[in-house]
């Protein structure tokens, strides 16, 4: 070896006695208190960068902003609506048209680390969008085949 030893973090632990760490190579938030208190580890991927990802209203803004300024088909980002709080059906449906979503949608948490980042639901109709429980994101549905690259 070059004197590099990789350990894996057990996150149910305190992170305190499992250091010291000089380099910490993550993609969760719980490294926070630990860096905050060890303000010399190198933090790889700086939690304010980091931090646009975890969001998916702000992280599905950079990537519109970025499709938008590429105009590459390459880059794909399906249109989405963000819904901050329940509103009418109409108002949903307007805002839909406008940003040019259509049936199905795939509805997703606001939160996009944690196990609650994975519940998802598909929409298929308008009467359905009542059950959509903001905050959340509306996307377009597009089949992938299980095939999805995600560049971060």
């Amino acid at each position: 070896g070059h004197g590099v030893e990789v350990v894996e973090i057990d996150l149910g632990q305190p992170l305190g006695p499992q250091g010291p760490f000089h380099v910490i190579v993550h993609k969760l938030s719980d490294v926070i208190s630990y860096v905050s208190a060890h303000p010399d580890t190198i933090l790889l991927d700086p939690l304010p960068a980091m931090t646009q990802l975890l969001d998916r209203f702000t992280s599905y803004r950079i990537m519109s902003q970025l499709h938008n300024s590429l105009r590459d088909w390459r880059v794909c980002s399906p249109p989405y609506l963000s819904i901050h709080t329940p509103g009418d059906m109409s108002s949903i449906q307007e805002a839909m048209r406008s940003q040019g979503l259509s049936f199905p949608l795939i509805c997703k948490t606001r939160v996009a680390h944690g196990s609650l980042s994975h519940e998802m639901s598909l929409i298929f109709s308008d009467e359905r969008l009542l059950d959509v429980h903001p905050p959340c994101v509306l996307q377009s549905f597009v089949n992938h085949g299980a095939v999805l690259h995600k560049v971060f």
